[in-house]
């Protein structure tokens, strides 16, 4: 935690130079955060009913993630512009693109992270499955040691397996960084990248966000701690950045 104390610091000061309007887009964050929250557990009441239920919710994640692509796009690029970690090619660039194409592929891009999240999951959730059945037939067994220790050894894969989805979760973090950063490339090379400029950074920016959290559940405390938090997040990836 102490390489992040200099981020952290030179993130404060880029933000406390236009300390209004970093309020304002926290502010946007947290309302529509807030707005989709509301409207996701209103669809719950009403519509989540057996497999009718299933098909809803994953309607009303896809409405949510499209809902948020136009404002996750267009304040992390002014963002990324404020506090220079988006330099002048990259900005001429994202001018000269149709916005509409730029939240197409965003989208397209968050839905693909989206999938590839509960995919994640699956490898880890086999696993305690199986250590879990042979559990319970090794205390059928009348000598069940080396069933046992088999089990013991399947649990353990399975939390470390849970690495894969934290893994996710980090480059989760990247994308709209690398999107911003390359906007025209491949979905699947973006997603690459989001990998590439995380490695070695998955408990970093994870603990930044743990301690954070209490604050960001506070609306004073997060008006200046979400954009603080996010410039320090784009200042580390910029880091990492080598494409």
């Amino acid at each position: 935690m102490r390489r992040q104390f200099p981020i952290w610091r030179r993130a404060k000061r880029l933000t406390d130079k236009k300390p209004q309007a970093m309020a304002m887009l926290a502010a946007v964050w947290m309302i529509c955060t807030v707005l989709l929250l509301l409207g996701g557990c209103l669809a719950q009441r009403i519509l989540f009913h057996g497999a009718i239920g299933s098909l809803c919710a994953v309607l009303c994640s896809i409405c949510g993630i499209f809902l948020t692509v136009p404002l996750q796009t267009m304040s992390m690029w002014w963002l990324g512009e404020t506090v220079g970690v988006l330099d002048d090619n990259d900005c001429g660039f994202l001018a000269c693109s149709g916005k509409l194409w730029l939240w197409g592929r965003f989208f397209l891009l968050r839905l693909t992270a989206s999938i590839l999240l509960p995919i994640s999951v699956i490898p880890a959730a086999a696993v305690f499955g199986m250590a879990k059945k042979l559990f319970l037939t090794a205390a059928l067994l009348t000598d069940g040691t080396w069933v046992l220790l088999f089990t013991a050894h399947l649990f353990l894969l399975s939390i470390l397996l849970l690495w894969l989805p934290l893994r996710v979760l980090t480059a989760d973090a990247a994308l709209t960084f690398c999107y911003l950063k390359s906007p025209h490339v491949r979905i699947f090379r973006i997603l690459l990248q989001a990998f590439a400029v995380t490695r070695g950074q998955t408990l970093p920016l994870l603990l930044r966000r743990i301690v954070c959290l209490p604050f960001l559940l506070l609306p004073f405390t997060a008006l200046r701690t979400l954009p603080t938090l996010l410039t320090a997040e784009l200042l580390t990836l910029q880091r990492k950045w080598k494409f």
